[in-house]
């Protein structure tokens, strides 16, 4: 389907809305809405750190509203790192990925964390209170695994968006244990404000 089409049909559901009234979906349209143009952006795949997390911030909205406000994410970002540039769209699939396989019940927490490790990295963890994995499942996540199942998909997205970007500088990092929830870290260089990333 044309993004374009789509774009202009959430529009028009979002301004016929309006015009009835019912600002809960007028709401929720924009907000999917500006979900959609950032996922699809044809712009730079580098983005900021303030840039991912206003995206996320949005993907959290909608899913709230899916799941009734039944689970809670907080975000805790250095503010001096907020102009420091990133991959695209790397945060929202780890964040996805804590909702979908790992909170029991679809309730739960989860936490992401950034922040400047040793001046010269910057460190992106999202952590969950879920279900957890075994020493196994990580491993077979890590060496590239799973890729026919949710987490796997999505986990292996990130890992290339690293590479590509950062090549052997970047690392990820899986800490789990079955019952007692997964924490995803990602160690990349910090580029200043300005400073050269492959796009």
């Amino acid at each position: 389907m044309n993004p374009h089409f789509l774009h202009n049909s959430l529009n028009t559901i979002q301004w016929l809305a309006k015009a009835n009234g019912q600002d809960e979906i007028y709401n929720l349209v924009k907000v999917f809405t500006r979900v959609l143009h950032y996922n699809l952006g044809k712009g730079s795949m580098v983005v900021t750190v303030r840039d991912e997390i206003v995206a996320l911030r949005d993907y959290i909205e909608l899913q709230n509203v899916r799941y009734d406000h039944r689970f809670n994410v907080s975000i805790d970002c250095d503010p001096r790192l907020g102009e420091t540039p990133i991959p695209r769209f790397v945060l929202q699939p780890l964040v996805e990925n804590s909702l979908y396989h790992g909170l029991l019940s679809e309730q739960g927490d989860i936490r992401v964390t950034i922040r400047e490790e040793g001046g010269e990295r910057l460190a992106i963890a999202v952590a969950d209170d879920g279900k957890g994995m075994t020493e196994a499942r990580m491993n077979e996540l890590l060496e590239g695994g799973g890729r026919g199942q949710g987490l796997g998909i999505g986990l292996q997205y990130v890992k290339k968006m690293l590479d590509v970007h950062y090549g052997g500088a970047a690392r990820l990092e899986i800490d789990s244990e079955p019952d007692k929830g997964t924490r995803i870290r990602i160690l990349v260089p910090i580029r200043p404000e300005g400073g050269v990333l492959d796009d």
